[in-house]
């Protein structure tokens, strides 16, 4: 009964989060070697901001949520269960054609609650698939190329129940590392990636049943780029350069 009645209660809020879904622009940040473009939150099943506007500090676009959380609490013989899903989109570009982007660290946190006695049932899950799509390649244009993958989360991939995982505030955290400059190659892709465009998926699920209760927060999201390495060309002229110098001052 209780696997059917969360069932039916996702179905529901599936719907409703249909109607109460709104679409928040943040706009553009400058990073140090890169800009984050078109930051958008959907925040699916919220008539408010989930992930909130966000900060930048050299390149790392963060996130520190505030209401991004699900929660429930039963009675002897009920069953409540929530998801809360947002959505995060995002363009990541090099601030200079010479300059590729070679990975993408997304990071993510949070904590959950999970409580009741006896015979309670409760559960608390986050998972947070991730797709990126390669967009330019030494500042032009390219036929897209997309790949997919998902955060990896600990403890126990991101999935906590009761009785084992009872506790309160106890911290969750999530990661995944793209290798862009890995993907490129593996897809024929040469030459320096200087723009990708990002779409993650955060879900937070909760259920609870005969008088347990079960609560899951995300409080820090952050986007690092890294690996930013200068153009082989870069280093061509640089050398080009040095040479000039040192002949020049030979000749004086």
């Amino acid at each position: 009964m209780f696997k059917k009645s969360f069932f039916a209660s996702i179905v529901l809020l599936t719907v409703a989060s249909q109607v109460n879904a709104i679409t928040i622009p943040y706009g553009d940040f400058n990073g140090t070697d890169v800009m984050y473009l078109d930051v958008v939150e959907d925040t699916r099943d919220s008539p408010t901001a989930l992930f909130g506007a966000p900060s930048i500090l050299g390149n790392t676009l963060d996130f520190d949520p505030l209401s991004f959380s699900a929660g429930v609490s039963s009675m002897t013989g009920t069953n409540a269960s929530e998801i809360v899903d947002g959505q995060l989109n995002f363009t990541i570009m090099s601030n200079d054609d010479a300059f590729a982007i070679t990975t993408v660290e997304l990071r993510e946190a949070g904590d959950y609650t999970l409580n009741g006695l006896g015979n309670a049932q409760a559960t608390a899950s986050v998972a947070a698939p991730v797709r990126w799509t390669i967009t330019h390649v030494d500042g032009a244009p390219i036929s897209p190329v997309s790949g997919s993958g998902s955060l990896a989360f600990s403890p126990t991939g991101g999935n906590y129940a009761l009785p084992g995982d009872l506790g309160t505030g106890v911290l969750w955290d999530g990661e995944l590392d793209v290798d862009v400059a890995g993907f490129a190659a593996a897809n024929g892709i040469t030459g320096n990636v200087t723009k990708v465009e990002f779409a993650l998926d955060n879900t937070l699920t909760v259920a609870a049943a005969d008088g347990g209760s079960a609560s899951i927060f995300k409080k820090d999201f952050s986007g690092v780029t890294i690996g930013i390495i200068p153009e082989p060309g870069s280093f061509t002229l640089l050398g080009a350069g040095l040479l000039g110098l040192l002949s020049f001052r030979r000749k004086k």
